[in-house]
C-alpha cells in the first residue's frame, strides 16, 4: 500500500475473501500504534467498486448453491456403541471426535431425519461421494482419517453396506506429488455405496479444484472467517448433476444434555456459530434465512437442515439402507415401530431443531441491520433533498410544488413548510421499494391517494434526475427484497415494518421522532386496552365492538398496530368485519412514513382473514388529528390530496364511540438549538384553558399542553356525551401538580375512570429508581406510563354527581417483561380495582393532609391575604439553558467559552443586521431572527430570551468581572458567569447576590413535583436550578436594595457602598414567634435557623410527604423551639462550611505502586469514580478513585444521609468526574478546580464526616410536638 515500498499511480484490489477485522482488533492496533490492512479502509484500498457474492455467482449459474447441515450426536449413544475401541490406553481419538464422526456419516449417507418443514433427503436419494474434513491440528486430522471407518463399522453394527468411506489424511508437510495424488484419488469415483473423504488441518483451504466435491467437514473451528469462506468455496465448484454443495457442522452432545445448556456452551457450538456468521457476512441470502427462522412459523430449510442423534435414536435412519422421508403408511408403520426409542430419547429432534434455531437468530442474526439501513437511507435521501431543491427552482416545478404544499397544509396542518414537503417526498421515493418488497401482494401504491399524489408531485419533477438517483440504488433494494423475502405470516412482516420504523425515525430522523413523541406500542398493552374497551362496552352500554353504529377511531395510529390486533382479536365477528373495515373503522396519521405502513398492515391484516381481492383501507387519512379539529381545515376543491381529504370529510361526520390509541409523548424540545417547537393549536388549547386551566393551582401550566393531555381533551370532546376513551399514555397526569384540574375535570367529565398505573419512572434515580421498575416503552420514553379508560355512558356526567374512580398500582421493582406478562393475563374485569375518592385539591393518590394548609408558608408570591409567609422573598435556581458554556470548574476555560460564543453571537447580530438591510426589513422580528441564525451547537446554545436580542441587534460585550463562585449541584462548586444576557433566567437572584462583594446565605429546597424526594441545603454561593437534579427555590436570609451613590451612611457602618441589606425573614413572622412562644429574645436568626431544623425533621417529612410534593413547605410551631434552632443552626454551619471539616480519619486510603515516584497532581486526578464490585455486587465501602487510588472502609451509615436521589457521597461521585457536553464539545474538568491536588479525594473524606455528623442531629431532634 506505500508508494515508497512498491510505487504506482493506481491500484486495483481484487480478493475472493476479504479481509475485514472488527472494532475490538482495530482499537487494539490502534493502542498499539500498529498498522492494520483492513479491506473495508477506503483511505488505504479506496472505495469498493464492484462485489460479486455467493448469491449473485449462485443465481448467474457460475457457482452451486450449498445447504448447512447441523447434527447433533448424544456422546452416550457413540460411548455405548464404541466403548471397546474407545477404552484402549493409546486410542488417539477423542469421544468427542468419534461422536462427530458418527454426525459426518450419518449426513454424507443423506440419513438426516426430516427438516423443520416435513423436507428432507428423497427416498432412495444417493449419498454423497467426495468430501474434505477440516480438523484442528494435523495429529487430529491423523486420528480421524485412521480411525473413521472403524468408527462407522462399530456404529453401524447391522453392517446393512449404507454407505462406505475412505478416509485419507493431507497436511503441509506432503511434496507437491504426493499431495496432487490424494487430490486425484478425491476425483474419482469411489463406486456406488462408497465414499472417499479427504482430511487436513488447513492446507486444502485454497487450491482445491475438485469441481465434483460434495461436502466439506468440520470437525473442529477455523482460525478466521477467511479460512471458513474459503473452504465453503471449494464445495460451491459447479459439476454436472451436482444441485448443492454441503456445509456438514457435527456436534457431539454429553449423554443426556438439554439444548439449552448444550447450546449455552459457546466451545462447543463454537464452528457452529463461526461457520453460520462466516456465510452471512458472504451471501445477502442468508441474511434472510436468519431473518425468516426469527420470524416464520414455518422453519426455512432452503439453507439450514438439523438433525439429531438421540441416546437411542433407532428412528434417525433407517437400517434398509433407505432415507426416513418415507411417506404415507410406510412412514407411519416406522413411527409406530420406533415409539419406544424416541420415548428413551431425553429431547426429540424438534427440541433441538427450535432451541437452535432460537440460538441461531441470537449468535448470527445482524441486529444491527435496521439502523445501518436507516443511517443508509438518511444519506439517500438527502441526495433526494438537494435534488428535488434545485429543481424547484424552475419556475413550472415551482408552481405544482406550491399547489402540492397548499393543500399538505390544508390537509394536515398549517406548520407544514417547504422543507417539510420536501422530506416527505424523499421519504416517499426511498421507501416504496421497501413497501413494495415486504407487501409485494397488495397493490398498495396503486390504490393509496396519498401514495398517488407523491407520485404525481415526483413524475413531475422527474425529468431532473430523481428516476436516475433511485436506479443507482436497486443493489440495495434487492438486498432488502432478498431479505424479506419468505416472511411466510403477517406478524413476522409487521415485526420487521415496525423495527423499520422504530429505527429509521431514531437514525435517519431524530427531530421528527422528537417533535411527536414517536414510541411503538407493546402487543401485550394494545391486546389489554382492546380487551377492556370491550368489556367497558358490554357493561356500561349492553353493545360490542362488533355492533353496527360503533365507530371506533385511533387518531394517533403510528404503525397501525391497533387497528390491526382490533381486527386480529376476535371480538369483530366474521359477518361484521367486512363492514367495520370498510365504514366503522377509523385512523390518523401525521407522519408519512407511520401512514404507509399503518395502511399496508391494517389492509394486510384484514387480507389475511378474509381473503379475496385487495380491498384498500379508506379509513385511514394523513393528517393532524388536532388541527382537523380546529375548524380550519378548508378540505374542498382539493386536487393533488383529493382521495384523502374526501376520506377526512367522511370522517369528520362520523359520530365516535370509541377512541384508542397510543397519544404522541412529546413535551416540547429539549434545546432551542433543534428549532424544534410543537404547534400550537388555538381552539384545542382554549378548550383546555377553560376545563383543565382554570381549575388547576399551579403556577406553570406549559405542560397542560403536552401532545398526551391536548389528546385527552379532544377525545373527551370528540365521544360528546357517550363513548369510551382508551389510551396508554405519559401517566404524569396521575399525580403531578399542574394536572390537577385535568384530574378534576375528568371525575366531573366522565362516569367511570379506570387509572392503571404501569410505573417505568426513569428520571428518578436510586431506590427510587429501582421501585418504577422497567420501561414499558423500552428506550422509547423514560416516563411514568399507565393505562387510562374514560367512560361516559349518561348516566352522571353533566349532572351534580360525579364519577367513580379505579385505580390500580402494577407493582413496585417489576423488570419490563413481568409487567407485560401481568398485562397479558389481565383486563377490566380481572384487574384488582380500588375505589378513589378524590380530595377537594384534585388528588387521586399520595393525597394531602388537611392540616398542612394551616401553617405559616415558608414563601408566598401569590397571597395578598392571610399571614405573611416567613421569609419576604424567595427565587427559583440560575436556568442558563447553556450550562456547559457559563459553568465550568476552570475560571480560565470558562471565560474563554464565554468570550467564544459571545463572539460568535455578535456575529449573528451583524450578519442579520446586514441581511435586514438587504432585504429591506427596518422592524424586524424574533421569527424573522429565528429562521436565520445559525444553530450549530459547538459554537452556542440559543434560548427564547437570547433570539429576541438578535431581533433587536443588540450586541454583548464581555465583563469578567462576572465570573464568580457557584453552586452547581449538592457540595460541588463550580465557576459561574452571571450575566443577565447569557443566563435565561435569573429570577430573583440579583437582588441575593448583586455582587461578589455581598455575601448571603439560604437553603435551597428541590422543586415539588411527583417523584421528587424532599430536599434542602444550605450554601452561600448562587445555586443551580437543577442543584438536586430537578428545578428548585432558595430562600435567602437577606436580600439587597441598591442605595443612591454618596450615601456616606453605610459606607461609614464598613457596608457595602451601593447596596443595603434587608431582612428577609418578615418582622410580622418575628412578633408572631415572640407572641406565640412568650419569648421576645426569639432573632431572625433563630427562626431561621428554626425553619432549617425543623424540616430535617423525619417525622415532619414522613408527615407532609404528599403535601411536599406538591407544594412548597409550610412551618409548623412545635413545643421544641430551641432544640430545632439549636440544631438548625449546627446543620447550617456544617453543610456551607463542608470544606473545612475534618476528613474521616476511618476511611483507609491505598496507593498503587510507588506513590513516590509519581506527581501528586497525576496521582489524583480525578477521571470517573466508581464503587468496586465483589462477585457483580456494588460494594459501597470502597471507592475505585482511580486506577492507583482507592478509598476503603467507608461507612454504610454516611448514605443514609440523603439529599434527593442520592446520598451526599454519591453526589460527588457522579459530579467530581471529566465530562464532555455532547452538544458543545467542551470539557468540564474537576481537576481544575483547586490548586490542592488532594481537593477530590479529601473532599470524599470530608463529605463522609458531613454525612455522619448530620446524620447524628438528625436522629436527636426532638419529637414533632405540635403547639396547640
Amino acid at each position: 500500500h506505500d508508494d515508497t515500498y512498491l510505487g504506482g499511480d493506481r491500484r486495483l484490489y481484487m480478493t475472493a475473501t476479504p479481509r475485514i477485522y472488527n472494532e475490538d482488533t482495530k482499537s487494539e492496533a490502534r493502542n498499539a500504534d500498529a498498522l492494520l490492512a483492513s479491506m473495508d479502509d477506503e483511505t488505504t484500498y479506496g472505495p469498493e467498486f464492484h462485489r460479486l457474492g455467493f448469491g449473485k455467482a449462485v443465481g448467474r449459474g457460475l457457482l452451486t448453491d450449498y445447504k448447512v447441515l447441523i447434527l447433533t450426536v448424544d456422546e452416550g449413544r457413540v460411548a455405548k456403541t464404541l466403548q471397546q475401541g474407545l477404552a484402549g490406553g493409546d486410542s488417539e481419538l477423542r469421544l468427542d471426535d468419534a461422536a462427530k464422526i458418527i454426525g459426518c456419516w450419518n449426513a454424507m449417507a443423506k440419513r438426516t431425519g426430516t427438516f423443520a418443514d416435513g423436507s428432507g433427503f428423497a427416498e432412495g436419494e444417493a449419498p454423497m461421494k467426495r468430501a474434505v474434513a477440516f480438523a484442528r491440528s494435523i495429529v487430529d486430522s491423523t486420528a480421524i482419517a485412521k480411525r473413521f471407518a472403524e468408527v462407522v463399522d462399530a456404529y453401524d453394527d447391522a453392517d446393512d453396506e449404507v454407505l462406505r468411506c475412505e478416509v485419507e489424511h493431507v497436511d503441509g508437510t506432503f511434496n507437491t506429488l504426493r499431495r496432487n495424488r490424494l487430490l486425484d484419488w478425491l476425483k474419482q469415483d469411489p463406486g456406488p455405496a462408497n465414499a472417499r473423504i479427504l482430511s487436513n488441518a488447513r492446507c486444502l483451504s485454497e487450491g482445491v479444484d475438485v469441481p465434483s466435491l460434495d461436502a466439506v467437514l468440520f470437525l473442529h473451528p477455523r482460525n478466521s472467517v477467511v479460512d471458513v469462506v474459503q473452504s465453503v468455496g471449494r464445495v460451491m465448484r459447479r459439476a454436472d448433476n451436482k444441485s448443492y454443495g454441503y456445509i456438514i457442522l457435527p456436534v457431539a452432545i454429553p449423554a443426556g444434555m438439554a439444548p439449552e445448556k448444550a447450546l449455552a456452551d459457546n466451545q462447543r457450538f463454537k464452528t457452529v456459530w463461526q461457520v453460520l456468521q462466516a456465510l452471512r457476512a458472504h451471501d445477502d441470502r442468508f441474511n434472510a434465512t436468519v431473518n425468516q427462522i426469527e420470524l416464520n412459523k414455518n422453519k426455512p430449510d432452503n439453507k439450514i437442515g438439523i438433525g439429531s442423534i438421540g441416546p437411542d435414536d433407532e428412528s434417525f435412519g433407517d437400517r434398509d439402507g433407505s432415507s426416513t422421508a418415507a411417506s404415507g403408511e410406510a412412514a407411519k408403520a416406522k413411527e409406530a415401530q420406533s415409539a419406544k426409542h424416541i420415548q428413551d430419547a431425553l429431547f426429540s429432534v424438534t427440541d433441538w431443531r427450535e432451541a437452535i434455531y432460537a440460538r441461531i437468530v441470537d449468535k448470527v442474526g445482524q441486529r444491527q441491520y435496521w439502523e445501518d439501513w436507516a443511517r443508509d437511507i438518511a444519506q439517500i435521501a438527502e441526495r433526494h433533498v438537494t435534488r428535488i431543491k434545485a429543481a424547484l427552482t424552475l419556475p413550472e416545478k415551482r408552481s405544482a410544488f406550491e399547489e402540492f404544499l397548499s393543500e399538505l397544509r390544508l390537509n394536515i396542518n398549517p406548520g407544514v413548510n417547504d422543507s417539510d414537503a420536501i422530506d416527505m417526498l424523499a421519504q416517499h421515493i426511498v421507501t416504496k421499494p421497501v413497501f413494495d418488497a415486504l407487501f409485494k401482494d397488495y397493490g398498495f401504491a396503486e390504490h393509496n391517494p396519498v401514495s398517488k399524489a407523491m407520485q404525481r408531485m415526483l413524475d413531475i419533477l422527474d425529468d431532473q434526475g430523481l428516476d436516475a438517483e433511485s436506479k443507482k440504488l436497486e443493489e440495495f433494494y434487492q438486498s432488502v427484497r432478498v431479505r424479506a423475502e419468505g416472511i411466510d405470516n403477517h406478524e413476522g412482516r409487521q415485526r420487521v415494518i415496525v423495527e423499520l420504523y422504530d429505527k429509521f425515525f431514531k437514525t435517519a430522523l431524530p427531530k421528527t421522532a422528537d417533535a411527536l413523541g414517536i414510541v411503538y406500542t407493546p402487543v401485550e398493552v394494545v391486546d389489554f386496552i382492546i380487551r377492556s374497551t370491550e368489556q367497558a362496552l358490554n357493561k356500561h352500554f349492553s353493545r360490542s365492538l362488533s355492533d353496527e353504529g360503533v365507530q371506533i377511531i385511533d387518531p394517533f395510529v403510528g404503525t397501525g398496530t391497533f387497528p390491526v390486533r382490533l381486527l386480529q382479536s376476535g371480538y369483530i365477528k366474521p359477518e361484521d368485519l367486512l363492514r367495520k373495515y370498510t365504514a366503522e373503522m377509523h385512523a390518523n396519521e401525521i407522519v408519512l412514513l407511520a401512514y404507509y405502513i399503518a395502511a399496508v398492515n391494517i389492509e394486510a391484516a384484514f387480507h389475511d382473514l378474509v381473503g379475496g381481492e385487495y380491498r384498500p383501507f379508506e379509513g385511514i387519512v394523513l393528517t393532524d388529528t388536532f388541527q382537523l379539529a380546529e375548524g380550519t381545515a378548508k378540505l374542498e376543491g382539493m386536487d393533488v390530496l383529493e382521495g384523502n381529504s374526501e376520506r377526512a370529510k367522511k370522517q369528520q361526520k362520523q359520530n365516535i364511540t370509541v377512541v384508542i390509541g397510543n397519544p404522541p409523548y412529546s413535551v416540547g424540545q429539549d434545546s432551542v438549538n433543534d428549532n424544534n417547537q410543537n404547534l400550537k393549536y388555538k381552539a384545542l388549547d382554549e378548550r383546555i384553558e377553560t376545563t383543565y386551566g382554570t381549575r388547576t393551582n399551579a403556577t406553570s401550566r406549559r405542560t397542560l399542553y403536552d401532545s398526551y393531555i391536548r389528546a385527552i381533551r379532544w377525545a373527551s370532546d370528540r365521544i360528546e356525551d357517550e363513548g369510551i376513551v382508551a389510551y396508554i399514555s405519559n401517566g404524569g397526569y396521575i399525580d403531578g401538580n399542574t394536572y390537577d384540574g385535568l384530574r378534576q375535570s375528568l371525575i366531573d367529565e366522565f362516569d367511570a375512570i379506570y387509572c392503571y398505573n404501569l410505573r417505568g419512572n426513569q428520571r428518578t434515580s436510586g431506590e427510587q429508581s429501582r421501585k418504577e421498575g422497567g420501561k414499558i416503552f423500552g428506550s422509547g420514553s423514560r416516563n411514568t406510563v399507565a393505562i387510562l379508560i374514560l367512560i361516559k355512558d349518561g348516566k352522571t356526567s353533566g349532572g351534580n354527581s360525579q364519577g367513580t374512580l379505579y385505580y390500580r398500582d402494577i407493582g413496585e421493582y417489576l423488570t419490563r417483561e413481568e409487567k407485560l406478562r401481568t398485562i397479558g393475563r389481565q383486563d377490566l374485569g380481572t384487574v384488582e380495582w380500588h375505589e378513589i375518592i378524590p380530595n377537594a385539591e384534585g388528588d387521586w393518590i399520595n393525597q394531602r393532609d388537611d392540616t398542612f394548609a394551616n401553617y405559616q408558608a415558608l414563601g408566598d408570591r401569590n397571597s395578598t391575604e392571610g399571614p405573611e409567609p416567613i421569609f419576604a422573598t424567595y427565587s427559583l435556581g440560575l436556568g442558563t439553558n447553556r450550562d456547559a458554556w457559563v459553568y465550568n470548574y476552570s475560571e480560565q476555560k470558562l471565560s474563554t467559552n464565554v468570550a467564544s460564543t459571545i463572539d460568535f453571537y455578535n456575529s449573528e447580530v451583524d450578519r442579520f443586521e446586514e441581511s435586514c438591510k438587504s432585504r429591506g426589513i427596518t422592524r424586524p422580528q424574533t421569527s424573522d431572527a429565528e429562521t436565520f441564525i445559525d444553530r450549530n451547537p459547538t459554537k452556542i446554545s440559543w434560548s427564547s430570551s437570547l433570539i429576541p436580542k438578535v431581533a433587536r441587534r443588540k450586541n454583548i460585550a464581555l465583563d469578567l468581572s462576572r465570573v464568580v463562585p457557584s453552586y452547581y449541584r449538592v457540595f460541588c462548586r463550580q465557576n459561574l458567569y452571571f450575566d443577565r444576557d447569557l443566563n435565561h433566567r435569573q429570577g430573583k437572584l440579583p437582588q441575593m447576590f448583586p455582587s461578589p462583594r455581598q455575601e448571603n446565605f439560604g437553603f435551597y429546597v428541590n422543586g415539588f413535583h411527583a417523584t421528587a424526594e424532599f430536599a434542602l441545603l444550605a450554601v452561600n454561593l448562587i445555586p443551580c436550578l437543577d442543584l438536586f437534579g430537578k428545578g428548585g427555590y432558595f430562600f435567602p436570609r437577606y436580600t439587597y436594595g441598591e442605595l443612591d451613590s454618596g450615601d456616606g451612611l453605610f459606607a461609614a457602618a464598613g457596608l457595602a457602598v451601593d447596596y443595603q441589606r434587608l431582612d428577609n425573614i418578615t418582622d410580622a413572622t418575628l412578633l408572631d414567634y415572640h407572641r406565640r412562644y412568650s419569648d421576645p429574645t426569639i432573632t431572625k436568626d433563630d427562626i431561621f435557623y428554626y425553619t432549617y431544623g425543623l424540616l430535617h425533621s423525619p417525622q415532619y417529612r414522613e408527615k407532609f410527604a404528599a403535601d411536599l410534593k406538591k407544594a412548597l413547605p409550610r412551618i409548623p410551631k412545635v413545643v421544641r423551639f430551641r432544640g430545632f434552632a439549636e440544631a438548625g443552626r449546627k446543620l447550617a454551619n456544617l453543610h456551607i462550611g463542608y470544606e473545612q471539616v475534618e476528613p474521616h480519619q476511618g476511611i483507609v486510603e491505598t496507593v498503587a505502586g510507588d506513590a513516590t515516584t509519581t506527581p501528586l497532581d497525576e496521582l489524583y486526578r480525578v477521571g470517573k469514580m466508581k464503587f468496586a464490585r465483589a462477585k457483580g455486587v456494588v460494594d459501597r465501602s470502597t471507592i475505585l478513585y482511580n486506577h492507583r487510588v482507592t478509598l476503603s472502609n467507608i461507612p454504610e451509615e454516611a448514605y443514609r444521609y440523603q439529599l434527593g436521589a442520592r446520598s451526599a457521597v454519591e453526589w460527588i461521585i457522579d459530579r467530581y468526574q471529566v465530562k464532555t457536553d455532547k452538544d458543545s464539545g467542551i470539557i468540564n474538568d474537576p481537576n481544575d478546580w483547586s490548586d490542592d491536588a488532594r481537593y477530590v479525594v479529601d473532599l470524599i473524606k470530608r463529605i463522609v464526616t458531613v454525612s455522619l455528623e448530620t446524620m447524628k442531629i438528625v436522629d436527636a431532634l426532638p419529637d414533632l410536638d405540635f403547639l396547640d
